[in-house]
């Protein structure tokens, strides 16, 4: 199985071979009952083109992920001296590392962390003026384990590699090509409506 995320200038992955059954393990400092032991596995998560590394590759008895980082669109650090892109998703680490043991479903834990992690951003901005274009936000490929499936989220541009008896299934976010449609086609009809700043463009490219 490979969890996976490609850009031209960065290549960020978790390649998992072998899976097996054991009855214990030691995570985060204490003994548990295993549900899923990986035992063969890379991880890489190279730095991109900016000053800090905004991605980050996790894994767990309960589940894996790749997080790609994003800094919002006015490229503005509110929250972190570094970057938010970094703050968000070395939030979400510790959010999953913490969480995904829990019997609930992996929808109901990304609802949960959205919620918590709204919170703490607005609590973290609450003196600043913050608009919709400023938060931080992440693609991602995160896998929960279970003893008899295994359950996946994929958003943005991250991508899921299933390999099954040499036979490689491809899994994508597929909305984000018709997003990427609709930006495309908004910013080919605003190039020539001069009567438009370019604050004024990105917000209506926030409304599609």
């Amino acid at each position: 199985m490979i969890c996976r995320h490609s850009l031209s200038n960065k290549v960020n992955f978790l390649l998992c071979k072998t899976f097996n059954y054991s009855k214990s393990t030691i995570y985060m400092g204490k003994e548990i009952k295993m549900e899923l032991k990986i035992s063969d596995y890379k991880l890489l998560c190279n730095k991109g083109s900016g000053a800090f590394n905004e991605d980050i590759v996790g894994l767990s008895p309960y589940g894996a992920w790749v997080l790609d980082g994003a800094t919002g669109l006015n490229n503005k650090n509110l929250v972190s001296t570094e970057s938010d892109a970094k703050w968000y998703v070395s939030w979400w680490n510790s959010y999953l590392h913490e969480n995904m043991e829990r019997e609930d479903s992996l929808k109901v834990i990304i609802k949960e962390g959205i919620e918590e992690i709204t919170k703490e951003y607005y609590k973290l901005t609450d003196d600043k003026e913050v608009e919709a274009i400023d938060i931080p936000s992440c693609s991602c490929s995160i896998l929960k384990f279970y003893k008899d499936k295994i359950e996946y989220l994929l958003l943005g541009d991250c991508t899921l590699l299933v390999n099954n008896n040499e036979s490689v299934k491809i899994l994508k976010d597929e909305t984000l090509c018709e997003l990427d449609k609709k930006v495309f086609d908004f910013m080919k009809e605003a190039k020539d409506a001069t009567n438009l700043t370019l604050k004024e463009r990105k917000a209506e490219v926030m409304r599609l």
